[in-house]
């Protein structure tokens, strides 16, 4: 499972970073992606994924404000 944690992880990080051939992607975006290959995780560990990155995604908003 810790693996499956890491992962989950790695992906959003690598959806959400630039790239040299690409743009970062908005939390959105990353979210919507993450949904389509949510298989790839327990469904244990993408809840617990989601429900922490809405908690992030408020907490992003609330320190630019």
């Amino acid at each position: 499972m810790t693996a499956q944690v890491v992962g989950v992880a790695d992906v959003f990080d690598a959806l959400t970073s630039a790239r040299s051939y690409r743009g970062a992607m908005s939390h959105d975006e990353a979210m919507r992606v993450m949904a389509e290959i949510r298989h790839q995780w327990s469904a244990k560990v993408y809840a617990a994924f989601v429900s922490a990155a809405a908690a992030l995604e408020v907490s992003e908003v609330a320190a630019v404000s």
